[in-house]
């Protein structure tokens, strides 16, 4: 059906008519289409909280270990014990064990005073120690970069609708985002920082992955200490057997006088990088935050001047 209009020229011009029942509907193709997106996200849904589920576990299982039975530690400790001489096999299965310890909470302290006492007890002082700090080194870096991935993954969606509706998370997100590469060296060489749980903060947040793989440097100088207190007793206990032997090796490690000097010296270096990190997010955050409502309020008289248009233009037409 058409109908005639008359145009400005005097001319006719006929135009459709649209049928009320006319009415766009999906095709069948975009039904489908929107119906797997939405069973996508289901599923995505469903696998990010299956593994929040499954590390929540893991890391209380770990907490009432540590404080209960010590049976993970036992573990670690054979596990050395067996690395001890076991040649390649035994370096490329600790570095795996390693970084699977990092990303499920385990405490891998052992593992790294292991490393020393294991490694320099097979190959000698000087060759052990590279292969200690190597091995301890790489396998850290992977299990810190699975941990990043999986954050980003499971957590990040979570922090960011957090961030659109919380100025202050929202302004230290922006700094770790532009200071990342400061805050990842200076934390990590603080030993008080646990180490998987920051992996994990880094990967939440808007932290650029190169500045956390650089970043990763600042675990170097304390993985060369406390290997090397592992190393301590090694000549001392090459001779010895078993798991027991090497318990009590590792337990004089810790003890030795030279080991609480590293500690200590380790704990105030530390202690500065903390502070030095926490200046620095502080700093950029607050610029950060003064950023965001300083944007506001040059937007408040763009919003204020549309309103008063908008006013006067209903006046206008009521007028008329």
């Amino acid at each position: 059906m058409l109908q005639q209009e008359s145009a400005a020229n005097g001319g006719a011009v006929y135009q459709p008519l649209t049928r009320p029942d006319a009415v766009d509907h999906p095709t069948a193709a975009e039904e489908g289409r929107a119906a797997s997106s939405t069973g996508s996200s289901i599923m995505t849904n469903v696998a990010r909280v299956a593994v929040v589920c499954l590390l929540l576990s893991v890391l209380l299982f770990v907490l009432i270990d540590s404080f209960a039975y010590r049976q993970l530690e036992h573990l670690l400790v054979e596990f050395v014990s067996w690395v001890r001489g076991s040649g390649a096999k035994g370096v490329g299965l600790f570095v795996g064990v390693y970084a699977l310890a990092v990303v499920l909470f385990i405490p891998a302290s052992v593992l790294t005073l292991g490393a020393g006492f294991a490694f320099v007890s097979a190959y000698g002082l000087a060759e052990g120690l590279a292969i200690a700090i190597s091995a301890v080194f790489v396998g850290a870096s992977i299990g810190a970069v699975l941990a990043f991935g999986l954050a980003r993954y499971v957590f990040r969606g979570c922090v960011r609708r957090l961030s659109e509706s919380n100025r202050l998370l929202a302004a230290v997100d922006k700094a770790v985002e532009q200071g990342g590469l400061y805050i990842n060296v200076l934390m990590r060489l603080s030993p008080m920082i646990p180490f998987t749980l920051f992996n994990y903060v880094m990967g939440s947040s808007r932290c650029r992955f190169v500045d956390y793989l650089v970043g990763l440097g600042g675990i170097l100088p304390g993985t060369i200490a406390y290997v090397y207190i592992g190393a301590l007793p090694a000549s001392a206990a090459s001779g010895s057997q078993g798991v027991s032997g090497h318990e009590s090796a590792l337990a004089h490690a810790t003890e030795s006088s030279t080991a609480v000097v590293i500690r200590h010296v380790f704990l105030v270096l530390g202690l500065i990088a903390m502070v030095g990190a926490l200046v620095v997010i502080s700093r950029l955050a607050r610029r950060a935050l003064t950023d965001a409502l300083s944007e506001d309020s040059q937007h408040e008289p763009l919003r204020r001047d549309e309103v008063e248009g908008s006013e006067e233009q209903d006046t206008d037409k009521r007028t008329t």
